[in-house]
């Protein structure tokens, strides 16, 4: 994948286990999470008290989806990591949403398998982007 050179998942200067998500996988992940959460809030956006957060959710999910594309094409160190800076942020705010979601009982489906897979996305692209900084400096790439 272009652009992801010395500062992608698969390149962050660190020796990756054979079971870790290359970044084609990750991100075929979060649209297929993003996907997920479209359907979800499909029927939410008919109920009043359902539908601004189903919209908010669903910028959400697609924004990390969206916003980890954009750093697989990076140009440069720093716009990578801030790239995965904000899809760390927007899974973390789909999380939120969920979790909202779930509490205030606003859905009928089940969002609890939606709400672990935005958990589990929150910290891969929270690990990856803690690696990113702190490999800040480290690589031959210009621009960071």
């Amino acid at each position: 994948i272009g652009g992801l050179g010395d500062w992608g998942i698969g390149g962050l200067g660190m020796k990756l286990p054979t079971d870790t998500l290359s970044p084609e996988a990750m991100k075929q992940r979060l649209e297929r999470f993003a996907l997920d959460v479209f359907t979800l809030t499909a029927p939410m956006l008919k109920d009043v008290a359902a539908r601004d957060i189903a919209l908010q959710l669903r910028r959400a999910a697609s924004g990390a989806y969206a916003n980890y594309s954009a750093a697989c094409v990076a140009r440069s160190h720093a716009d990578f990591t801030s790239k995965i800076g904000i899809a760390y942020e927007e899974a973390d705010e789909s999380r939120n949403w969920l979790r909202f979601l779930k509490n205030a009982s606003l859905t009928d489906a089940d969002a609890g398998a939606m709400l672990t897979e935005s958990l589990e996305l929150r910290a891969i692209l929270s690990a990856s982007h803690l690696t990113a900084k702190r490999n800040r400096g480290r690589t031959g790439r210009t621009g960071s």
